[in-house]
C-alpha cells in the first residue's frame, strides 16, 4: 500500500508545478510513510498532512490519499483518524460540487466526533455541514449549523473558534441580504480577533466590512477596510486571502473608472492564484478581469474571461459563480444585440439564482430578461421581470433593515450610558473611600496625642499634609472624570449624528412613502436623543438636563424640519429651571418629541394661527407634563390610528410608572402623570 501511494505522488509532482520547498515537504512525507518503523497511526496523520499539500493544485490527487489515509485508520480501529479522514473527503466533496458524497462523510465524521465526545471537531463538523448548505442554496439550514457550532465553541470557551463562527453567521446574513444582522456578527467576531491579536482574523473581518460598504456604495471607506485586509495579509503571507483583497480593491478602482491600477491589482491577484494553485480563486479573479474589460468596450476579451471563469466554476458546482457569469455573458450578448443568447442566459442565470434563494443574482437577472424581453418586443414578459426586479431591488433595502440599523445605534448608546453610570459610581467609591481613610487617620492621631503631645503635633502635620494631598489628588481625579464624560458625551452625540446623516442620505434614494416616513421619524427620534447628549457636553452638567433649554431647542428644529418659519407656531414653554436626571430625561424628551410630531404633521395649517402649550411641574411628589395643541384631533381619531408613535408614547409612560389622559377641548391636549423619576440639583 504505501509504495502505490509513493509512486503515484513521484509521477504527479513529475508534471506539477510545485515549488521546491514544498517538493521537498512532500518527499518527507513520503518518507514517513515508507519507514516500516514508524506507528500505524502516524501514518494515517501523515497521509492527511500529504493531502494538505495537494488539494489546492490536485484535489483528485487529494482524495485518492484520503481514502488510503481511511482504510488505513478502519483497518487499525483508529477513530480520531478515520473521523479526520471523512472531513477532509467531505470537504473535497463539496468543492468539487458533489454535495451529497460530502454530507455522507461529514454524517460518518460526526457520528465518531460524538462517540470520542470531542466538542471542537463536532463544532468544526457542524461548520462543514454549514458550508455544503451554503454552496446549495439553503441559506436557513447553514444559519442553524453555524449556531450549533458557535453554541459548542462557547461552551469550550475557545474564542479562536467563537470568532470564526460569528463571522460564518455574519456572513451567511450577508448573503441572504439581512445587512444589519451581518454587520451585527462581524463586529462581534472582528472585537473577539482584536483582544486575541488574531491577525488573520482581524483581516478576515476589516475585508467583509469592507464588502458591505462597497455593496451599500461607500467606495471610500470599503477601500480603506480592504487596504487595513491587504497590509495584515502580506504581513502574514497569507496569500489566497491577499489575492481576494487585490480584487476587490481593484473592483473598487474600476468602479471610479481607474481602470488602470483596476487592471494592475486584479492581475496581480491571478499571479498569486495561479502561483499557490487556487482554482476557485483564479475563476474568481477571470470573472472580475472580464468584467473590466467589459467596462472598457473590449467585449470580446470580456467574453472569453468569462468563459473561462464559468468553466471553472461549473466544474466545482459554484452555483452562485455560474449564476453570475451567466448574467455576464448575457449582458456582453445584449450588448452586441444578439438577443437569443442574451435571453438564453438570462433565463438560465434566473432559474439558479432562485433555486439557491439569491435576491441580488435574481436582481440583475431579471433586469436583464426586462431589457431583452423588451427588445424583442414581449410586452407581458418585460412587465412581468420588470416588476421582479423592483421587487428584489426594494427587498434588498427594506424598512426592516432600517429600523433594524436604528435599535443597533440605540443599544450602543445605551451600553455608553452604562459606562457613564460606571464612571460615576467609581468616582463615589473613590470619594468614600478617601474619607475613610482621612477619620481613621484622624483618630489615630488623637489617640497618640493623648499619650504624648510631642508625637501629636508631628503625627496631626504629617496627617495634614497626606490629607492635603489626597484632595488634590481627588479633584484631579474628579476633573479628569468630567472630562471623560464629556468625552463620552460628545462622541455619543457625534455617532447619532452620523447615524441621523446616513438616514438622510437614505431618504433621498428612496421613493417609497411609508419607507420615506419611516426613515424621516427614526431620523426625528436619533436628534432628539442626540440633542440631550451634546446639551451634556456643552453646559459640563454631565449627570442632567435643564428641560426648559432642552425642549425649546427640540420644537426649534422640529419646525424648521416640517417647513414652519419663526413667528407661524406660538410656542409657550412652562418649566422653569427643572432639571432630569438623564434617565427620565431621555424618555421624557422623546414624548415631547412623539407628541409635537403628531401636532407639526396633523394639527397645524400655516393658513390659521397656530399655539403650542407644554408645561412641566412637580405636584405631590409627581412629576406632571401637559401638552397641548389648538388643532383640529380628535382623540377618538388618535386612538384608532394605532401608529407606532402613539404606541411609542405609552410605552414611554409605562417606564416612568406614568398614567396618560387625553381631552381633545379646543385640540388635543395630553396629561401625563409620571411617579418613577428624578430630579437634580442644577
Amino acid at each position: 500500500m504505501k509504495k502505490e501511494l509513493l509512486v503515484l505522488v513521484s509521477l504527479f509532482l513529475s508534471f506539477s508545478s510545485f515549488t521546491q520547498s514544498r517538493e521537498s515537504e512532500v518527499d518527507r512525507l513520503n518518507s514517513i510513510i515508507q519507514d516500516e518503523t514508524v506507528h500505524d497511526t502516524t501514518v494515517v496523520n501523515t497521509y492527511l498532512e500529504l493531502a494538505d499539500q495537494f488539494y489546492l493544485k490536485n484535489p483528485d490527487t487529494a482524495i485518492y490519499i484520503c481514502e488510503k489515509a481511511l482504510s488505513l485508520a478502519q483497518e487499525i480501529n483508529f477513530l480520531k483518524g478515520q473521523s479526520e479522514a471523512h472531513d477532509w473527503l467531505g470537504y473535497l466533496k463539496k468543492d468539487k460540487g458533489h454535495y451529497d458524497a460530502a454530507v455522507f462523510h461529514f454524517k460518518r465524521s460526526l457520528s465518531i466526533q460524538k462517540t470520542l465526545d470531542d466538542k471542537l471537531s463536532i463544532s468544526n463538523t457542524y461548520t462543514n455541514f454549514a458550508s455544503v448548505y451554503t454552496k446549495k442554496g439553503k441559506l436557513d439550514s447553514s444559519l442553524f449549523y453555524h449556531q450549533k457550532a458557535l453554541f459548542l465553541r462557547q461552551s469550550v470557551g475557545d474564542l479562536n473558534l467563537e470568532a470564526n463562527s460569528l463571522n460564518n453567521i455574519g456572513s451567511t446574513y450577508h448573503t441572504k441580504g439581512n445587512l444589519p444582522e451581518a454587520l451585527r456578527y462581524y463586529i462581534q467576531s472582528l472585537k473577539i480577533a482584536e483582544k486575541l491579536g488574531d491577525k488573520s482574523s482581524i483581516a478576515t473581518g476589516k475585508y467583509n466590512i469592507g464588502f458591505m460598504y462597497n455593496q451599500q456604495g461607500d467606495t471610500a471607506k470599503a477601500l480603506s477596510y480592504f487596504l487595513d485586509a491587504k497590509e495584515i495579509n502580506e504581513e502574514i503571507g497569507n496569500q489566497s486571502a491577499l489575492a481576494s483583497n487585490l480584487i476587490h480593491i481593484g473592483h473598487i478602482y474600476s468602479k471610479s473608472k481607474n481602470y488602470s491600477k483596476a487592471v494592475k491589482y486584479t492581475r496581480q491577484a491571478l499571479c498569486i492564484n495561479n502561483d499557490i494553485g487556487n482554482a476557485y480563486g483564479r475563476a474568481n479573479t477571470m470573472y472580475n478581469l472580464g468584467f473590466l474589460y467589459k467596462d472598457q468596450g473590449d467585449l470580446d476579451s470580456a467574453y472569453v474571461y468569462i468563459k473561462k471563469s464559468l468553466g471553472l466554476l461549473q466544474q466545482f458546482g459554484i452555483k452562485n459563480g455560474v449564476a453570475a457569469c451567466f448574467i455576464g455573458l448575457g449582458q456582453i450578448d445584449y450588448e452586441k444585440n444578439n438577443l437569443v443568447q442574451a435571453q438564453n442566459y438570462g433565463e438560465k442565470a434566473l432559474t439558479l439564482a432562485r433555486e439557491i434563494s439569491k435576491p441580488e443574482k435574481i436582481r440583475a437577472a431579471s433586469e436583464l430578461l426586462y431589457q431583452v424581453y423588451e427588445k424583442q418586443g414581449q410586452g407581458l414578459k418585460a412587465l412581468e421581470m420588470h416588476k421582479l426586479f423592483v421587487e428584489m431591488r426594494d427587498s434588498l433595502m427594506d424598512i426592516e433593515s432600517q429600523k433594524s440599523i436604528i435599535e443597533q445605534n440605540m443599544e450602543y448608546e445605551f451600553e455608553k450610558k452604562e459606562a457613564l453610570k460606571q464612571v460615576e459610581h467609581e468616582k463615589e467609591i473613590a470619594i468614600s473611600n478617601a474619607e475613610k481613610k482621612q477619620q481613621q487617620l484622624i483618630m489615630w492621631g488623637s489617640v497618640f496625642g493623648l499619650i504624648l503631645v510631642t508625637a501629636f503635633v508631628i503625627v496631626l502635620i504629617s496627617r495634614l499634609k497626606t490629607t492635603r494631598k489626597q484632595k488634590r489628588l481627588i479633584q484631579k481625579k474628579n476633573k479628569e472624570n468630567e472630562l471623560l464624560l464629556g468625552e463620552i458625551h460628545h462622541r455619543v452625540k457625534n455617532n447619532l449624528q452620523v447615524i441621523s446623516s446616513l438616514l438622510s442620505l437614505q431618504e433621498k434614494d428612496i421613493t417609497d412613502e411609508v419607507a420615506k416616513k419611516a426613515i424621516m421619524e427614526g431620523k426625528d427620534r436619533v436628534n432628539s436623543i442626540g440633542l440631550i447628549h451634546k446639551l451634556l457636553y456643552q453646559d459640563d452638567q454631565f449627570s442632567g438636563i435643564k428641560m426648559q433649554e432642552y425642549t425649546q431647542k427640540l420644537i426649534e428644529s422640529l419646525s424648521n424640519t416640517f417647513g414652519f418659519e419663526k413667528g407661524e407656531i406660538s410656542t409657550n414653554i412652562a418649566m422653569g429651571d427643572t432639571w432630569l436626571d438623564i434617565d427620565t430625561a431621555i424618555p421624557i424628551g422623546l414624548i415631547i418629541n412623539e407628541l409635537s410630531v403628531n401636532s407639526l404633521k396633523y394639527a397645524f395649517d400655516k393658513e390659521r394661527e397656530n399655539e403650542l402649550e407644554i408645561a412641566l411641574t412637580e405636584k405631590n411628589k409627581q412629576l406632571y407634563l401637559s401638552f397641548k395643541d389648538n388643532g383640529t384631533g380628535k382623540k377618538d381619531d388618535l386612538f384608532a390610528s394605532d401608529s407606532f408613535g402613539y404606541r411609542l408614547v405609552q410605552s414611554l409612560t409605562r417606564q416612568l410608572n406614568g398614567k396618560l389622559e387625553i381631552d381633545d377641548n379646543d385640540g388635543l391636549h395630553y396629561h401625563l402623570l409620571f411617579k418613577s423619576y428624578k430630579r437634580i440639583k442644577s
